[in-house]
């Protein structure tokens, strides 16, 4: 019989110990996060990386250019902290990179990455279309058309083929138009305003010389009365009673939001910013303007956030802390101007900025105005894509091309279009699907960006 080796004994069971020992820190090291980062030479917290595009299918995923094990999004790995650079391909599409900051347990989202095709598809809508506005759920257009010499107002829904006269005036001409909300249509005739409801065929007639379609606004609390703007004075007209009533005197600008009226008041010796009930009750002025801004074009209030943002018609954009009774100056020369009511940012433009003011990010509060993208050429037009719950893109068009820029600024992609007309709007549908344009035999196209749902996006 053998004698053990005690001490050899002794020394295997101590090394197979420390293994387990090791390993098994190693372990609970790993699913804590934990890594260790052979750049640094240090143990460190990992931070994640998620992508989601569209298309979502049959991808090319690269990691600091190593091509990665999966062909679909959402895609997510782990990752020490530290810059890396993504690249997302797919045949018959434009490709996307952007280098992106990973820090410690913070996850780095890139949800809505849009692949631009590289031959997108364009269809014709409407031939000769005058002065064609997107109505406010963004599923579809209105606009004037003259045809056999008469003048007459159509509606197209963007992904139905047919169009719809919803108005022809016996006599005169068809003014200013716009919509007013989804179902109701505003038009001038000679010396009337038409409220025309084009599902139920029915229209009221507002005579009232001087009040024009883009003076008007619907009382959000019911859809039987509209504010307007008379000889410097704020009306309510009810729909069904045909009721005109004063609500505000001295009143050059209004918008209703959601709970309250905001109204600019321009009296004697002040300007200020006013609220009230949609009856005019209970007003509270919320700000006074000091020295020469004056010229106030059109208001954007933020009930949430308790800001107004304020345009003037030369273009200066303000925003009024209502709480801290401030006012911030934003930007010159704007020219767009649109809220993301939920998440508090700000999107405005100038002649060669994109800009976006944030007031809150990732549930942190925080005020902070930065540069989006800037251009040597002016901006023509833009257009926010709906994204839910965030905006994040922006369609614009500029030297006669159309382009998609993410609001970081760090892509902007080329969109290969017909030659656009040089006045050209640029709308895009409710679902991000399709952008809209002139070409420059003034046809209105629809332009598909191929997505698996649509754009979930300025």
């Amino acid at each position: 019989m053998h004698e053990i080796n005690k001490p050899s004994f002794i020394i295997k069971w101590l090394l197979i110990s420390l293994a387990f020992i090791i390993i098994a820190v190693g372990i609970i090291f790993y699913a804590n996060g934990w890594r260790w980062d052979f750049k640094q030479g240090r143990a460190t917290k990992i931070g994640i990386i998620v992508l989601k595009a569209t298309p979502k299918n049959d991808l090319k995923i690269y990691l600091d250019g190593q091509l990665q094990n999966r062909t679909k999004t959402p895609f997510r790995i782990a990752q020490v902290p530290g810059a890396y650079t993504l690249k997302v391909e797919k045949d018959g599409f434009l490709s996307w990179e952007k280098t992106i900051q990973v820090s410690e347990q913070i996850t780095s989202l890139e949800e809505n990455i849009i692949l631009v095709p590289k031959d997108p598809k364009t269809t014709p809508l409407v031939e000769n279309p005058i002065t064609p506005q997107l109505s406010p759920n963004q599923r579809e257009i209105l606009y004037k058309k003259i045809v056999q010499g008469k003048e007459a107002l159509y509606r197209r829904a963007i992904k139905n083929s047919e169009e719809e006269n919803i108005y022809e005036p016996k006599t005169g001409t068809i003014g200013q138009f716009s919509w007013l909300n989804n179902d109701i249509v505003l038009a001038q005739n000679n010396q009337t305003l038409l409220v025309i409801d084009k599902n139920n065929n029915n229209q009221f007639i507002i005579s009232a010389p001087g009040i024009l379609p883009e003076t008007i606004a619907l009382n959000p609390k019911n859809n039987n009365e509209i504010f307007g703007i008379i000889d410097g004075s704020l009306y309510k007209f009810n729909l069904l009673n045909q009721k005109l009533d004063l609500i505000k005197q001295s009143v050059s600008v209004f918008k209703p939001a959601q709970n309250a009226l905001f109204y600019i008041k321009q009296l004697e010796d002040k300007t200020a910013i006013f609220k009230s009930d949609f009856s005019g009750n209970s007003e509270e002025q919320l700000y006074q303007f000091l020295g020469t801004i004056s010229d106030i074009k059109v208001i954007f209030p933020n009930e949430k956030q308790q800001k107004i943002a304020v345009l003037t018609k030369s273009g200066s954009l303000y925003l009024v802390d209502v709480i801290k009774n401030e006012i911030t100056t934003l930007g010159e020369g704007v020219t767009f101007v649109s809220w993301d009511q939920g998440f508090g940012q700000l999107f405005f433009n100038s002649l060669f900025e994109a800009k976006v003011y944030m007031i809150q990010n990732l549930g942190q509060k925080f005020e902070q105005s930065q540069i989006i993208t800037r251009f040597s050429q002016e901006l023509e037009a833009q257009s926010i894509l709906p994204e839910e719950p965030e905006t994040n893109h922006i369609i614009i068009k500029k030297e006669g091309k159309l382009f998609l820029l993410e609001t970081d600024g760090k892509n902007l992609t080329e969109i290969k279009t017909p030659e656009i007309a040089t006045s050209s709007p640029v709308f895009v549908d409710a679902e991000g699907q399709f952008v809209l344009f002139l070409d420059s035999k003034n046809q209105l196209l629809k332009l598909e960006l191929v997505r698996n749902q649509g754009l979930n996006i300025f």
